[in-house]
C-alpha cells in the first residue's frame, strides 16, 4: 500500500509498518523494538489571534472577569496543549496612605476554572508620595494548558487588587487594545501549574 514500510522482524522476516497519518514521524523504539509513528515534537497546528479591552478598570479586592480578555480555540486533538498569551499594560493608581505596597493579581481561567496565578505584581507607593501614585508595567503573560478535549475552549483572565484601582489593560504607550494570542501545539507534554 502507498505510504507504507517496510523493515526486519525480530526473527528476520519482512515486516509492514502502514503509513501514519500526516504530520507523524517515524521514531526509533530501542534495539530489538518495532520502529512507530509518533506526532512531531512542538508542532504548532493553529493559531488564533484577538484583541482585549482597550481599558479595563476595577477596585474589586476579590477576583473579578476581565471584560473581552477572552479568546476561544478548538483543539484538533485531546492530546494537544494550548499557548495562551496576553499582551497587556497593567497599572495600579490609589490615594492610599503614602509607605504601604500595592498588590495586583492576575489568573488564568478555562471557563470558570481558575488555571493558576499568572501574574503577581507588587508596587510599593512612596512614603514621599501626598498625592495619587500609578505604576504601568508592560509586559506579556504566557500559559501552558492541556485542556484534553477537542470541543471549543474560552480562556480568561480574572484580576483582583489589595487596594487602590487596577487596570488589567491601560491604553498608553501605543498599544490601544490589549493583544490575545493561542496557539494549539502537538508534541508537548508540558503544563503549567501557575506561580507562587
Amino acid at each position: 500500500t502507498a505510504g507504507d514500510i517496510m523493515y526486519g522482524g525480530s526473527s528476520g522476516t519482512v515486516t509492514r509498518l502502514a503509513a501514519s497519518t500526516d504530520g507523524h514521524v517515524l521514531t526509533a523504539t530501542g534495539a530489538g523494538s518495532a520502529p512507530a509513528w509518533e506526532e512531531s515534537a512542538g508542532k504548532i497546528l493553529q493559531v488564533v489571534t484577538d484583541t482585549g479591552p482597550t481599558n479595563f478598570s476595577s477596585t474589586s479586592t476579590s477576583l473579578v472577569q476581565v471584560t473581552d480578555s477572552d479568546i476561544s480555540i478548538t483543539p484538533t486533538s485531546a492530546s494537544s496543549r494550548i499557548i495562551l498569551h496576553w499582551q497587556i499594560t497593567p497599572h495600579i493608581n490609589t490615594t492610599t496612605v503614602p509607605g504601604t505596597s500595592l498588590v495586583m493579581q492576575l489568573q488564568a481561567y478555562r471557563g470558570t476554572t481558575s488555571l493558576g496565578i499568572i501574574d503577581h505584581s507588587r508596587v510599593n507607593y512612596p512614603a514621599s508620595t501626598s498625592a495619587s501614585f500609578y505604576k504601568d508595567q508592560g509586559k506579556t503573560l504566557t500559559w501552558v494548558d492541556h485542556p484534553n478535549t477537542t470541543s471549543a475552549v474560552t480562556y480568561w483572565l480574572y484580576g483582583k487588587v489589595s487596594d487602590g484601582t487596577f487596570y488589567a489593560h491601560h491604553a498608553i504607550y501605543g498599544s490601544p487594545k490589549m493583544k490575545i494570542m493561542a496557539m494549539e501545539v502537538s508534541g508537548l507534554t508540558t503544563e503549567w501549574s501557575g506561580i507562587d
